[in-house]
């Protein structure tokens, strides 16, 4: 509320002549509404809020007095209740208990200026009240917030601080009451940018509101801040500033975009420097395999797929790091579907369990994710390998039937370089937790599990459609 709200009062009077006479009562400093029916007053301050008081008429209650008070009494707006009656002896005591705060005559023109004195006054405390209360909640924000409040005084360009929060003070290296009085743009900004802080205070002063990520001095350094300026109410020469320390967020983002540069020159290398000489000496073994009988040819075409599938998890290790920016809704059961269809399964079956909703990601490092968990089963359990893939209650789960991990194994499955299977490279599952963590999930072995269970948690959900072309998920068996 403002500081220039005035009263507004609602009466409800059955009789109509009663009704104006009432309306009448009132000064002109009071705005006054009217209606016949407790119903529609009812219904009014449900969607209302700029009433402060009712007067109630002991004639216009829809089933009787006390329930009309009570009504008014339970509404979330709680506003007080004044009764004008004919009898007011009669009704007082049942009126005052059931939680009108007055009962006042109603029987000629003087008893009912004084009705519209009383609610009046009555709507004025419950205005002072409820600004009270709001100011408390605003002191008590204002005390116990993080971020740094400063309370100014606009003047010109200037603004003139007049309080600020224990947060604020610590962020200056100062006491709050030190603070009061001085420029705030002396106490964040060093004198070669102070114009920077006056032009700000400008557009504030113009009633702008301002939301702009600066630099300021917090205890003699410089740190990055969101801050937000409006001015107390509108018009007003009083305005607060608010400082979220965003510094240590910015430089974090800052040493992501630098490792997703260094992921891409990593990969950039892995692809050309290592595959070129690779594809040159996989073209001289097919030209000795075809010119020359000799056993060592053999074990040479062995080595060269093995550095073609080394060559080829390191790349995708490489970019399976880079942080997911932009993901999007997708459907669980597709993509685990689809992926599905690009592993070499044999005779091992998947299941998709039926569920609703969305998930959040990348669809193309999803479905990465997939493979390489498909491909983790079947090297370790065989072509039967059964899979399942579900919902959880906090992300998803993949599991297959074989016979799990040994203990002793199960907390160095993402290691780089660590596998059991002979042919594995023993990079697929770090790929795995790499994509995962890109995502900002987290991946673990259940061990309660009878088989190989990989839990993925904090993935986001989405209700509803995943959109075009992305159906609703089903119970899926594939078999290859």
């Amino acid at each position: 509320m403002s500081d220039t709200e005035s009263p507004s009062v609602l009466c409800v009077v059955a009789a109509d002549e009663r009704r104006a006479s009432l309306v009448a009562a009132f000064d002109e400093g009071t705005a006054v509404e009217a209606t016949a029916s407790v119903d529609a007053a009812v219904a009014q301050l449900e969607t209302d809020v700029g009433i402060h008081c009712v007067v109630l008429s002991d004639d216009a209650p829809d089933g009787g007095l006390v329930t009309a008070i009570e009504r008014f009494d339970g509404l979330v707006l709680d506003v007080p209740v004044v009764v004008v009656a004919e009898n007011r002896c009669g009704v007082a005591p049942a009126a005052l208990e059931a939680g009108a705060v007055d009962v006042v005559d109603d029987d000629g023109d003087v008893a009912r200026r004084l009705a519209a004195e009383r609610a009046t006054r009555a709507a004025e405390r419950w205005i002072q009240e409820t600004e009270s209360r709001a100011m408390s909640k605003v002191r008590r924000l204002f005390e116990n917030t993080t971020d740094g409040i400063v309370e100014a005084t606009l003047s010109d360009e200037t603004a003139i601080i007049q309080q600020a929060n224990r947060a604020f003070a610590t962020m200056v290296g100062a006491e709050p009451g030190t603070l009061v009085g001085r420029d705030l743009d002396e106490v964040v900004l060093p004198p070669s940018r102070r114009d920077e802080g006056r032009t700000i205070n400008q557009r504030v002063a113009g009633g702008e509101r301002v939301e702009t990520e600066v630099q300021r001095l917090a205890d003699d350094e410089v740190r990055t801040f969101l801050l937000r300026s409006v001015a107390v109410t509108p018009g007003s020469d009083r305005a607060y500033f608010v400082y979220t320390d965003v510094t240590e967020r910015r430089e974090r983002e800052r040493e992501l975009q630098r490792q997703n540069e260094r992921l891409d020159e990593f990969a950039g290398i892995v692809s050309h420097d290592l595959r070129n000489p690779l594809t040159v000496a996989r073209g001289h073994h097919e030209v000795l395999a075809d010119e020359c009988d000799h056993a060592s040819l053999a074990d040479l075409g062995w080595a060269l797929d093995r550095m073609e599938s080394l060559i080829a998890d390191v790349l995708q290790l490489a970019r399976s790091g880079k942080t997911v920016d932009d993901p999007r809704p997708v459907s669980l059961g597709q993509v685990a579907g689809e992926a599905w269809s690009y592993c070499d399964t044999a005779d091992a079956s998947l299941t998709v369990v039926e569920h609703d909703g969305a998930v959040l990601a990348d669809p193309e490092r999803l479905s990465a994710l997939f493979e390489n968990l498909y491909r983790n089963s079947v090297a370790h359990v065989g072509g039967e390998v059964a899979v399942t893939v579900e919902r959880t209650g906090r992300g998803f789960a993949v599991a297959d039937d074989g016979p799990g991990l040994p203990v002793t194994d199960a907390g160095r499955a993402f290691e780089q370089g660590f596998t059991t299977a002979e042919s594995g490279t023993g990079f697929g599952l770090a790929i795995v937790e790499d994509i995962a963590e890109a995502h900002g999930w987290t991946v673990r072995v259940d061990p309660a599990h009878d088989g190989a269970r990989f839990v993925f948690e904090s993935a986001e959900w989405v209700e509803g459609d995943p959109g075009p072309g992305e159906p609703d998920d089903r119970v899926r068996d594939a078999n290859t």
